[in-house]
């Protein structure tokens, strides 16, 4: 069970050293870490930042390198000095960032920057982590900073989202609320999980839904595996993991690949970054058993409500959803508006936004942009974004559900529908579809026409190998249109 009574993850990691210092904490390309030896380790990092002048207080960007034990690691070290920490790639030190412009330090893995910097990079000092910092350890190493009291109303993370359109957006959270959307998290955790959580990482730690999960493992005395994808069916059919959150794109071929775990423990299955067809949902429980959980969330609120097979959602404790119409006026139970919705675990705004905070922040309820309704209370259905609905030509196009149907076709992996205009103003329905090299052109648009005709009878295809996307999975569509476009030049 996850409490605060250790001082949030790195005091937890202290804790279940002192108590299984020989129980395995972590578990990254198949090299087993024991409790101690993270401890150890967390020991080491705070002391390497500190003394490169990482203060309290500080803003700091910290790299996400390849091995994420170690992006752990600067992320944890980061939260005992009392440093905002905030996860980047090398590449958006070029991009339009709302937040590392104003670091004032850049932890960098293994190599500094060019001397002329990257266009747009901020003037920030820089630490230098080498390769292999983790294992560098050498001799006696003093713990006594891992249970230093932490200050509940400092702001900890930062998290940056790389948006499938638009400029990016900063949340920062405190360290209160990151606790609190752990242990709400862990809450709907089933039980048998919970004792003894084995959560397979995935995906970069600069995700909040990754990152706070991973320190729910280790605060509850679990084990984090940092793996890869391909690495996934294995470490299923092996019963070595009981707690999967993958991207939605990942779900299907996973399913469709992975065998049954062995044995009869609960394997809980989530899924983040887009709809959740039924289809699936079913398919994971028949092939892997799975518990499955289907959350209606954002960066900005977290969790908002769990979604029943009937996609009727629940609200989580301490969340709660109005239905407005576009004036911002609220509509009776049962119609269809805009949600807003307020959490215990919300953000109060953007980092140093304050147009984009005015817009989307309103007299304490988040104004989400999506579109449903309210049945009964304490319920809500969510039926998608309010700018997703497609006009083509002048006809209204749900994509929602139209890709939902591409997506159950065997030979789609995902589905993306999208509205282009032409240079004469007429418009065009783009289906792109994920699928494999042996899937001809003529037997997709055989299999796609029945379902995207029902709406216009005219469209375009446009197959790839994969799409391009978010670190949480979202398509990124506007790239999607890019590449088609190139093709008809």
């Amino acid at each position: 069970m996850v409490t605060d009574r250790h001082g949030g993850t790195p005091g937890a990691i202290l804790w279940h050293a002192r108590r299984t210092p020989h129980a395995v904490a972590v578990v990254e390309a198949g090299r087993r870490l024991t409790w101690q030896a993270v401890a150890d380790q967390l020991a080491w990092t705070v002391g390497y930042l500190e003394a490169g002048g990482i203060r309290r207080g500080m803003l700091v960007g910290v790299e996400m390198g390849s091995r994420r034990h170690a992006t752990l690691l600067l992320l944890l070290a980061c939260e005992v000095l009392g440093a905002t920490a905030t996860a980047f790639a090398r590449p958006d030190l070029g991009q339009d960032d709302p937040v590392l412009p104003g670091c004032e330090r850049l932890i960098l893995i293994g190599t500094e920057l060019a001397a002329d910097g990257c266009p747009g990079r901020p003037s920030a000092a820089t630490v230098i982590v080498p390769n292999d910092f983790p294992d560098m350890i050498r001799g006696p190493v003093s713990h006594h900073r891992l249970s230093e009291p932490p200050d509940a109303e400092r702001i900890v993370r930062i998290s940056r989202t790389s948006g499938s359109t638009g400029r990016p957006k900063a949340v920062p959270i405190t360290y209160a609320v990151q606790q609190r959307i752990i242990a709400q998290r862990m809450a709907s955790v089933p039980e048998d999980v919970a004792a003894k959580a084995r959560f397979l990482c995935l995906y970069s730690l600069s995700v909040r839904g990754v990152y706070t999960r991973a320190y729910a493992a280790l605060q509850a005395g679990g084990t984090v595996f940092f793996a890869h994808r391909e690495d996934l069916p294995a470490l299923l059919a092996a019963g070595a993991v009981n707690w999967v959150l993958t991207i939605v794109g990942d779900a299907q071929a996973i399913a469709v690949q992975a065998d049954r775990p062995c044995g009869d423990a609960t394997l809980l299955y989530e899924m983040i970054g887009a709809r959740v067809p039924r289809a699936l949902r079913a398919l994971l429980r028949r092939r892997l058993g799975a518990t499955v959980q289907v959350t209606y969330s954002s960066n900005e609120t977290n969790t908002v409500s769990f979604t029943d097979d009937d996609d009727v959602g629940t609200l989580v404790p301490g969340a709660e959803a109005r239905i407005v119409d576009a004036e911002g006026r609220a509509v009776p139970m049962g119609e269809t508006g805009l949600i807003r919705v307020r959490t215990a675990t919300m953000a109060t705004g953007y980092w140093n936004d304050p147009v984009q905070t005015a817009a989307a922040f309103v007299d304490g309820w988040y104004h989400t942009n999506d579109v449903g309704f309210i049945p009964a209370p304490g319920r809500l259905v969510v039926h998608g974004r309010s700018d997703d609905m497609l006009n083509v030509g002048g006809i209204k196009v749900p994509p929602g559900p139209i890709e939902d149907e591409l997506k159950a076709l065997p030979d789609i992996r995902d589905a993306a529908l999208i509205s282009i205009a032409g240079p004469t103003g007429d418009d065009t329905l783009l289906v792109a579809a994920e699928v494999g090299a042996d899937v001809s052109m003529d037997g997709l648009r055989a299999a796609v026409g029945p379902i995207v005709q029902r709406y216009v009878q005219s469209f375009a295809l446009l197959p790839l190998p994969s799409f391009p996307r978010t670190d949480t999975g979202k398509i990124r569509r506007g790239e999607i249109e890019a590449a088609f476009r190139r093709r008809l030049t």
